[in-house]
C-alpha cells in the first residue's frame, strides 16, 4: 500500500529560486513503513523568479505600497504648497520694497505715511504677512484640500487666493507709490521714471506669479500632457495683453488722469479669469458659463477701455491692434457660445 502527499518545500541553498513542492511517499513493506521524499521545481527558472517576486509583494501586503504612495503624495503636496506660498510672497515684498524706495527720504522716514519710520513700516508689513499666512492663507488651503478634489472642481481656489492676497495689494502698492507723488509736485520725468520701474519690474513679477500659480493647479488637474502644454502657452497671450494695458499708463496724460485707476481696476478684474477652469469633454454643460466669464472678465472690459483711451487721448495711448484683437476675440467667443458642445 502506498500513499502520496504534496507539500511546499523550502528553497535549498545553492539552488535556483522558485516555488518547489515535495512528494512524500509512504509504502508498507513487510510490516515496516518506508518514507521517501522527492523535491521537484514547479516552474522554470525565469517563471520561478517572477513567482518569488510576486510572493514577496503579496507577503508585504497592500498596506506598505499604499503607505509609500501616500507618503510621496503628501511630500509632493507640501512642496507644492510651499512653492505657491513663495510665489505669492515674493511679488508682495518686492512691490512693498519699491513703495518704500519711492516714498523714502534720506532721513529714513515716510513723509506721505504720517512720518512713519521705514523700520516701523517693515515691522508692520512683516507681522501682517505672517498673520495673514498663519491665520487666513494656510487654514483656507487646508480646508480646500480636505473638502475639495482639484481634479473634479470647475474653479481653482489657489488662483483666487493669489488674486486676493497678492494681486490686489501689489496693485495698491504700485498706485500708492506713484500716484501719491502728485501732491509732492515732483517733476514729470521723476514721476515717469517711477512708473516705468513699476511697469517694467513689479507688474511682470505679479503676472508671472499668477500664471505660475495656475500652472501648479493645472499640474494637479486630470489633463492630457498636450492639452496642458497648449493651455500654458495660451496663458501668455493674456499676460501680454495685461502688461500692455498697464503700460498705457506710461503716458503722463493718462497717468495724471483718473483713467489710471480704471486701467488697474480692469487689469485686476482680468486676473480672475484664471480662477475658472476650462471644462473638459465630461463637463460640456460648463462651457457656456466659462465662455461668458472670459468675455465679462477680460475681452469686453479690455476692448471698451482701449477704445475709450483712444477716443480721449489718441492712438498713442492705445495701439489699434489691441482693441481689434479684443473685438475679434469677442466675435470668436460668441461663435463658440452659439454651439458650446464644440468647445
Amino acid at each position: 500500500m502506498e500513499n502520496e502527499w504534496y507539500i511546499p518545500a523550502a528553497v535549498s541553498p545553492g539552488r535556483s529560486a522558485g516555488p518547489t513542492r515535495a512528494k512524500i511517499s509512504c509504502r508498507t513493506v513487510g510490516g515496516r513503513t518506508c518514507h521517501s521524499t522527492t523535491t521537484t521545481h514547479m516552474y522554470s527558472n525565469t517563471a520561478s523568479q517572477r513567482s518569488v517576486h510576486n510572493m514577496e509583494l503579496a507577503m508585504a501586503g497592500p498596506h506598505q505600497s499604499r503607505s509609500h504612495s501616500i507618503g510621496c503624495g503628501s511630500l509632493r503636496l507640501v512642496i507644492f504648497e510651499i512653492v505657491q506660498w513663495v510665489t505669492l510672497f515674493i511679488p508682495t515684498i518686492l512691490t512693498a520694497h519699491q513703495l518704500v524706495q519711492n516714498l523714502g527720504t534720506r532721513e529714513g522716514v515716510l513723509p506721505s505715511l504720517a512720518g512713519a519710520q521705514v523700520g516701523t513700516f517693515w515691522w508692520i508689513f512683516g507681522c501682517a504677512s505672517i498673520g495673514v499666512s498663519l491665520f487666513v492663507y494656510f487654514p483656507t488651503k487646508y480646508m480646500v484640500h480636505r473638502r475639495l478634489d482639484p481634479r473634479k472642481q470647475a474653479w481653482r481656489p489657489a488662483v483666487l487666493l493669489y488674486n486676493v492676497f497678492c494681486g490686489g495689494p501689489c496693485f495698491a502698492f504700485i498706485l500708492l507709490g506713484t500716484k501719491i507723488f502728485r501732491e509732492a509736485r515732483l517733476q514729470e520725468d521723476v514721476r515717469s521714471r517711477m512708473y516705468d520701474e513699476a511697469v517694467y519690474f513689479a507688474a511682470p513679477v505679479i503676472v508671472f506669479g499668477l500664471i505660475l500659480t495656475e500652472w501648479f493647479c493645472k499640474g494637479r488637474e486630470d489633463l492630457a500632457s498636450n492639452v496642458r502644454a497648449e493651455a500654458m502657452i495660451h496663458d501668455f497671450l493674456t499676460v501680454y495683453d495685461m502688461l500692455e494695458l498697464l503700460a498705457a499708463g506710461r503716458d503722463s496724460v493718462v497717468y495724471e488722469s483718473y483713467w489710471i485707476y480704471a486701467v488697474y481696476g480692469v487689469a485686476f478684474v482680468s486676473m480672475f479669469k484664471f480662477v475658472l477652469r476650462a471644462p473638459s469633454c465630461d463637463y460640456t454643460h460648463l462651457a457656456k458659463p466659462y465662455l461668458l466669464a472670459n468675455l465679462g472678465l477680460h475681452e469686453v472690459p479690455y476692448c471698451v477701455l482701449r477704445i475709450a483711451l483712444i477716443a480721449l487721448f489718441g492712438l498713442k495711448q492705445g495701439k489699434l491692434i489691441y482693441p481689434l484683437k479684443n473685438f475679434l476675440a469677442i466675435v470668436f467667443r460668441m461663435y463658440q457660445l452659439h454651439d458650446p458642445t464644440d468647445f
